[in-house]
């Protein structure tokens, strides 16, 4: 009997003992280490950052361990699109298309490729190729608007970007160009004599001179400007009138050179330049002296640095998705005329 008791004691104790050693395992938190992202995966976090040099290096250490991988070959394309390197994007989107045939972001990589050389006829065949395939692809529709509006459809275009919102009411690429487009409406087909301007792919300085003095009543100045190569220019009153008032500048040698096209900081000059000349401020040109730039391709050194700021901040100008605001860049008519609308407006 008594040796029955101690074995019952004994699976008591044994029970007890096992018991808290569960409750006390489970009350102690257990560490798992972290897996490390993979080589793919920091590619698309520094892809997301615009840091494109280093996403090249990442996307390239993850197709060496898998080269079969589409999506690794399509991010890659797109990176290289961003460097501007198009014949390396193009063979990157062709990899991934001899794997999969209907990778759509591949086909619509090639479309940005044709697109960026200029081939726009190539880029429209492609989309469509896209959407014949997923015909509700907003980003392949997105992408079609742009072909329409460089092919100046801009009617095509809105009705595209329409699409992508109804699908996607917060794609801001989306709402900026409808709205670039719809204030390019506003501005310039009431007015006939701007109709070939506003379609036109580039603006010339001679002509946007033409521009300026119609929109602000720009006057005639008291002082010659005595331009070599204005002498016989269509537009040589108007030209005389933005440099007279300080709107624009003349060029070396006492040259205005009114064929060369404009650009997108030659765009945020004038509208420093306007302002100032309309407002009698002159401290406009060093408001944003000393501060840091908002744009990954504009220096506070640069000498359209506070002008392009200035733009930015009245709203009259944007940056582009990628931090860039790509100063050099010759806008389009319609583009031109949604600046004058927007700094018209800021002027009122």
């Amino acid at each position: 009997m008594n040796r029955l008791f101690y074995i019952l004691l004994y699976l008591k104790i044994v029970m007890l003992l096992f018991w808290m050693s569960c409750s006390s395992t489970n009350n102690i938190p257990i560490i798992t280490e972290q897996p490390k992202p993979t080589p793919y995966e920091n590619g698309l976090a520094l892809f997301e950052q615009g840091k494109y040099l280093q996403a090249e290096t990442e996307f390239r250490t993850a197709l060496r361990a898998t080269p079969l991988k589409p999506e690794i070959l399509v991010k890659l394309g797109e990176t290289y699109l961003h460097l501007q390197r198009l014949d390396a994007a193009k063979n990157s989107f062709d990899k991934a298309l001899l794997i999969d045939p209907n990778r759509v972001e591949a086909i619509i990589g090639k479309a940005m490729v044709a697109y960026q050389s200029k081939d726009l006829t190539g880029a429209l065949h492609l989309l469509e190729q896209a959407i014949e395939i997923n015909a509700n692809h907003v980003d392949a529709h997105y992408k079609l608007g742009l072909v329409y509006k460089a092919s100046h459809n801009l009617q095509y275009a809105i009705d595209e970007w329409q699409k992508v919102l109804a699908w996607q009411p917060d794609h801001i690429e989306a709402q900026r160009e409808l709205k670039a487009a719809y204030a390019s409406q506003d501005v310039s087909p009431q007015k006939t004599e701007y109709q070939q301007l506003f379609n036109a792919p580039s603006i010339k300085r001679g002509e946007m001179a033409w521009i300026l003095v119609k929109e602000f009543q720009i006057p005639a100045g008291t002082t010659s400007t005595m331009l070599k190569d204005v002498r016989n220019h269509w537009a040589k009153q108007d030209i005389e009138r933005v440099i007279q008032n300080k709107i624009m500048s003349a060029q070396p040698e006492n040259r205005f050179e009114p064929e060369t096209l404009i650009t997108r900081k030659d765009l945020a000059q004038i509208a420093q330049n306007l302002r100032i000349w309309r407002t009698q401020d002159t401290t406009l040109a060093n408001t944003f002296v000393g501060m840091s730039s908002l744009y990954t391709d504009v220096r506070p050194e640069d000498p359209a640095f506070n002008a392009i700021m200035l733009v930015t901040t009245l709203g009259i100008m944007e940056g582009f998705f990628d931090q860039s605001f790509k100063p050099d860049l010759n806008p389009s008519g319609q583009e031109v005329f949604e600046f004058i609308k927007n700094l018209k407006d800021t002027m009122k």
